[in-house]
């Protein structure tokens, strides 16, 4: 992933706060993708359809940014 792509899921996932612990998420970027620490299990499963959502918008926004600089 690019850096402007993983700055704007970064923004977005440290947005996330943990209902019961109050603690954000940690994301960390490596070649195969990325990885999550939550404080605890129950927020890890709540934030994964969330990141889901949020990896996909910030990858269409990105590819729109491109294709309109072509143009």
């Amino acid at each position: 992933m690019t850096s402007s792509i993983e700055q704007a899921i970064r923004m977005r996932i440290s947005r996330e706060r943990c209902p019961i612990h109050h603690k954000h998420p940690k994301i960390t970027f490596t070649n195969k993708g990325f990885e999550l620490e939550c404080c605890c299990e129950s927020f890890h499963r709540a934030l994964v359809p969330k990141i889901e959502k949020i990896v996909g918008d910030a990858m269409g926004e990105e590819i729109e940014r491109q294709l309109n600089r072509l143009l």
